[in-house]
């Protein structure tokens, strides 16, 4: 499973004879407008939406193994990231609380990304990585941010930091 972000739905009957995409989901989605923003206009930060939807998911498919193998937030250039620290923090402790109080089976997580890199719809804008990666340079040199260093330690302490 792969989470960023979470929306909120309502139903939206849709009329258009040009089916699409959106258009032929019948909903209306928006996101609250006290969520946090990020630098990818589709992605708010909310927490408790991975909570949910893996409740959710253990509910309707039986509690299935489940793999986080994407979730992150881009962030601003250069190696001070305190807004993706933050994701990772309160994303990841939601999904603990997924794991231990709800006991959703839950066996990994992956953060997106582990460095910066093409993003498909974006080009090399949206700087998801736990590394920054300089593309001006030949051998695209690679260095930690800040969270990269949480991140390790979050993987040390399996989870909670003591932090």
């Amino acid at each position: 499973m792969n989470h960023y972000t979470s929306t909120l739905v309502s139903n939206q009957p849709r009329s258009d004879s040009q089916p699409n995409y959106e258009q032929d989901q019948d909903i209306n989605t928006m996101a609250d407008p006290c969520w946090p923003s990020t630098s990818a206009d589709w992605l708010k930060v909310n927490p408790w939406g991975i909570r949910y939807i893996l409740r959710w998911a253990k509910q309707h498919f039986n509690n299935p193994p489940i793999y986080i193998t994407e979730s992150g937030r881009p962030s601003v250039e250069g190696l001070d990231d305190p807004d993706r620290i933050y994701y990772y923090k309160y994303y990841i402790n939601e999904m603990l609380k997924a794991i231990r109080l709800d006991n959703v089976d839950v066996r990994g997580y992956t953060s997106w990304s582990l460095m910066d890199n093409l993003e498909w719809t974006s080009g090399y804008s949206p700087r998801f990585g736990l590394y920054h990666v300089d593309f001006t340079s030949p051998n695209r040199t690679r260095t930690p941010r800040k969270s990269a260093l949480f991140f390790s330690q979050l993987i040390r302490e399996n989870g909670f930091t003591r932090s």
